[in-house]
């Protein structure tokens, strides 16, 4: 049974992860055009990093990416961190990127730690179990899929499929620098309300990922972005 104090612990966190959400900037307005944007500048620059031609080659041969623009913690003794993003899946074969589906990731921890702070989110899915598993509505991240931080270098052969071997590597960037980081223990969940709102149908992650439904219509600018990266290297 839980005890009276880890009740209290649990209500704690979740108010924090709730107020997260009210403080993703853009994410509170609900628009998810913006938030598309957003991710497009988030890509853009991360590839313009002179120092960043391994995380060029991953992206090259990913299954997927997900670009989360903010990414806030925020902490006094519980801390939390919360932020909405997209998931676009790439056929490697044609070198085409699909359209975006819409998630959220929270994740919480206990320590020392006081204050708010936000940075940028990427994730590069490695293999196909990696993209299938997060097509589901929740995912935990070390759990369900293995997760690490991101290899930052100047030799892409450093970042071959071969030298790979966790399902995603993730970068964050804070104080104008990308670096490698890891977000086990976060919780990925699909965000249906920013995806309805985005088509204006009920199309489910699966046939936007991997049947390509709305991949000449949505997110032209992000696809392509993505799309000349992978030719860049």
């Amino acid at each position: 049974m839980q005890s009276t104090k880890g009740k209290i612990f649990m209500k704690r966190l979740l108010f924090l992860l709730l107020a997260l959400t009210c403080l993703a900037p853009r994410v509170h307005a609900d628009d998810t055009n913006d938030l598309v944007e957003d991710a497009e500048f988030v890509i853009k620059t991360l590839l313009e990093d002179s120092r960043q031609s391994a995380f060029r080659s991953m992206l090259a041969e990913a299954y997927g990416v997900m670009i989360i623009p903010s990414y806030v913690k925020a902490g006094l003794v519980w801390g939390g961190a919360g932020g909405t993003g997209v998931l676009l899946s790439h056929d490697r074969e044609k070198g085409e990127w699909s359209a975006p589906v819409f998630y959220s990731l929270a994740s919480a921890s206990v320590g020392l730690q006081i204050g708010v702070s936000s940075s940028e989110v990427v994730m590069v899915i490695m293999n196909q179990r990696g993209l299938r598993a997060m097509m589901k509505n929740k995912v935990k991240l070390g759990a369900d899929l293995s997760v690490a931080a991101g290899p930052v270098g100047m030799r892409g052969e450093t970042a071959t499929s071969g030298n790979l071997v966790a399902d995603i590597y993730s970068y964050a960037r804070s104080r104008g620098l990308f670096a490698g980081v890891s977000l086990e223990g976060g919780i990925v969940r699909l965000n249906n309300t920013h995806n309805k709102k985005y088509y204006l149908d009920d199309f489910n992650a699966e046939q936007i990922l991997l049947k390509h439904q709305g991949a000449v219509k949505y997110a032209p600018s992000l696809r392509a972005v993505l799309a000349r990266a992978g030719k860049s290297d």
